[in-house]
């Protein structure tokens, strides 16, 4: 089982704890790349961020905002619980607490979610996960991305 699916687990069992899942200042705009491609964009990530000065710090929500507006995309911001987003909106991008994000692809019936969660210093990981186990990390903010036309 993979490393980040035990730390979430283990949040869940001892909610008092706050895993680190990933410390790469990247972790943003390789979801925002993820959903890129969900839509049929290859680019890296690199591309992605390129233009947006991050000054050396983390991205964070502005940036990645910029960057999808940079690259034709509209993207929003939104103060949403995960269960009241409409299948119709995802993927979204779930900021969670501390400064960590995940992709939220499909929510299920069954109160899980498919999701794609930043693993190692490149990729995403795709697991199934309960929904109110991703809910308890989350900071209550989305980021909506549509495609251009």
């Amino acid at each position: 089982m993979s490393e980040i699916i035990s730390k979430l687990q283990d949040a869940e069992l001892h909610p008092a704890a706050t895993p680190e899942i990933d410390t790469e200042e990247d972790v943003l705009f390789r979801c925002l790349a993820w959903v890129g491609t969900f839509h049929g964009d290859e680019r890296s990530v690199a591309s992605w961020s390129h233009g947006v000065s991050l000054g050396g710090v983390a991205a964070d929500a502005q940036a990645l905002l910029k960057a999808a507006n940079i690259a034709g995309y509209s993207a929003a911001l939104v103060q949403r619980s995960l269960k009241d987003l409409p299948p119709y909106v995802l993927p979204v991008i779930v900021l969670l607490e501390p400064g960590q994000a995940l992709v939220l692809v499909r929510c299920h019936e069954n109160g899980t979610a498919d999701v794609a969660i930043p693993e190692g210093s490149q990729g995403l990981l795709s697991v199934t996960l309960a929904l109110d186990q991703i809910a308890q990390r989350a900071s209550g903010y989305c980021i909506l991305v549509k495609p251009p036309h």
